[in-house]
């Protein structure tokens, strides 16, 4: 059974409430979040207090935070501002969920992000789980299929409503979009990349461990949200629907049976695994090598040197 962790979110507004609400359905007990601003953080703590029933802390600074009864924190501030936090509260035996991606220093050279990258990672002791959850939806797919061989061709579509432009949708998506990859079984180093970003969309092609990948990344409010992936030929989409106040969730397959699958929200999915191991008392010690190349890849790809911009 899992046991009723004490934990603070850290990034009062936007995806902060959804953060809340899936840690509360987990098990857990949400006491406080910490904002960027006093007065809005107190007025924001209230509102979910209120939604949620809850009699949520409004933390004033992140020493208080610290400071107070935790054993874990989830972080959903901008990716910008992540360092700073992980640096803080991992140094104080936390259990940190975070945002992806884990951290980013732009203009840094990979000497110094591998640098950091690699202090992080001793730091956090294995208590760090990063939220690059559509890779659950791998994860199905191999399970419903029994298919685990590596594939030759991937072509990942990810068209969302947020608010990036140009290289910067790449900082939102390519973790997802690099986790799937890394579920694939991928590893090792990324070649013959080509880059081409325009105001709206981001757009990559590389090879990986002897696979054939493409991204098609958009952030536009205009276009209607898509989450598809085509292994060697075979196309499986990401259905969403809202009903009666109810989200759920499907994955359509020509390889499935009946050709669709309800599955479980992957958001959900690793808050409950981030939970119950933190309940446990366990650790992360087998996602280690994964979260760290996760963000190797993503700043080689980002680093203008490292291929050809169209």
């Amino acid at each position: 059974m899992v046991n009723k962790i004490p934990v603070a979110v850290i990034g009062a507004a936007g995806i902060g409430r959804i953060h809340v609400r899936e840690f509360l359905a987990a098990g857990a007990q949400v006491v406080g979040i910490l904002g960027s601003n006093p007065k809005s953080t107190k007025l924001r703590a209230e509102e979910l207090s209120d939604e949620f029933n809850l009699k949520l802390r409004a933390f004033c600074d992140l020493k208080e935070l610290i400071n107070s009864n935790l054993q874990a924190v989830s972080i959903c501030t901008p990716p910008e501002t992540h360092l700073k936090i992980l640096k803080r509260v991992l140094g104080s035996n936390l259990y940190v969920f975070c945002e992806k991606p884990l951290f980013w220093q732009s203009g840094k050279n990979k000497c110094l992000m591998s640098e950091t990258l690699a202090n992080l990672m001793e730091k956090a002791q294995d208590r760090l789980l990063v939220n690059t959850s559509n890779a659950w939806f791998m994860e199905k797919y191999k399970f419903l299929t029994q298919n685990y061989k590596k594939p030759k061709e991937f072509h990942l579509k990810f068209y969302t409503h947020g608010h990036y432009r140009k290289e910067d949708i790449g900082l939102d998506l390519l973790p997802h979009g690099l986790s799937l990859l890394q579920e694939l079984g991928c590893k090792g180093k990324i070649e013959a990349l080509k880059v081409e970003a325009k105001d709206n969309e981001f757009n990559c092609q590389f090879i990986f461990d002897g696979v054939s990948c493409h991204f098609d990344f958009r952030e536009n409010e205009s276009l209607p949200k898509e989450f598809s992936f085509i292994i060697d030929g075979i196309e499986v989409k990401r259905i969403q629907r809202f009903e009666n106040g109810q989200y759920s969730v499907f994955l359509v397959c020509k390889l499935f049976e009946n050709g669709i699958h309800q599955v479980i929200d992957p958001f959900r999915v690793y808050i409950e695994r981030f939970v119950k191991t933190v309940s446990e008392g366990g650790c992360f010690s087998g996602l280690r090598n994964d979260i760290a190349l996760n963000v190797d890849l993503m700043s080689y790809i980002l680093e203008p040197n490292n291929r050809n911009v169209e």
